[in-house]
Order: C-alpha cells, then structure tokens, then sequence
C-alpha cells in the first residue's frame, strides 16, 4: 500500500510539473558589447535604512541572474553572491533566478520570471536609465501581459566582484 502511495505520489508531482506555464520572453538575448555599465561585478540596491538587497549580476551575453538577498554589510553581501554562485553554478536551470537584458541609448530594461502562484510564472519587466558606468535607476516595472506592477525609484550601484561564474542557461 505504501509503494502505491508513493507511485501515485511521484506521478501527481511530474504531472504537475508540466502545468507550470511559463511566458515568453519579448526581449532577445543579445550580446553586451558596451561600456556604458560596468559587468565585471554586481549590482545592490541601498535601502533607506542603510540595508543592502537585491542583488543583480549582468553578463556580456546580455544575461542577468537575480540573486534577491537583505545584508547590512559589504561583507555580507560578498559572501552571499559567493555562496549563490557556488549553488547556480550547479543549479542553472532554475528559471525564476534569471533573465535578460539590453541597454540602448542609456536605457535599461530587464526581464526575468516573477512568481505569482505555483502555476503560472509570468515576466517581470523594469526599465530605467544608466546614470554612469556603475550606477542604473529603475523607474517603471510592468508584466509582460502589459499590467503596470508600478513606479519604481530604485538605484542600483556596482560593486566589483571577481570571479564571475559562466552564465550559459539552457532556456535563455
């Protein structure tokens, strides 16, 4: 009875799997040939209360990976991306952690997965500006359905970090 439960257990957990919809993507990976933002590091956004989070690594084949995080100190925040690229380096498939970018005439705009229930996991897009080679301000986010998610006044600033792991996903 109990090798039937687990069967049935296993079989509900696949089915399921596949019921997970996912939208497509409206930006193209491209490559990042400029300068206009540095990529030989991160990005960290500084909270009001002198806290640290979201965490951003962007790639020159026009790939970002989310990295999330709640830090106080620099320290801190190198030992979580160390930590985070340890485990995506093994774990590359994990959808919802990256996404893409492009940079046109001072303009950043990103997309990644944003999830909203266990079922469907749509795009979360936000654009802003590059203010100089180490700093961005997001101002706008939205869906990818074109709901707006709404006004940002987000700064994103770098902090050089080396090394970077590969970035090559199976599904960007």
């Amino acid at each position: 009875m109990k090798f039937l439960f687990y069967i049935i257990s296993i079989i509900t957990l696949f089915s399921c799997k596949k019921l997970i919809t996912y939208d497509s993507f409206s930006l193209e990976k491209t490559e990042y040939k400029g300068s206009s933002l540095r990529i030989d590091g991160y990005y960290y956004q500084k909270e009001t209360n002198n806290e640290y989070c979201r965490l951003e690594c962007y790639y020159s084949d026009g790939v970002l990976l989310h990295m999330g995080g709640q830090f106080t100190t620099f320290e801190e925040m190198d030992n979580y991306v160390n930590s985070v690229f340890i485990q995506k380096k093994v774990q590359t498939n994990d959808k919802e952690s990256w996404g893409l970018f492009i940079i046109e005439n001072n303009v950043i705009k990103t997309e990644r997965y944003y999830p909203t229930d266990q079922f469907r996991k749509p795009l979360y897009i936000r654009e802003g500006h590059v203010l100089n080679d180490s700093t961005f301000h997001i101002s706008v986010s939205y869906r990818s359905n074109g709901t707006e998610w709404g006004t940002n006044d987000e700064t994103y600033h770098f902090r050089k970090y080396s090394p970077k792991p590969d970035s090559t996903q199976t599904f960007l």
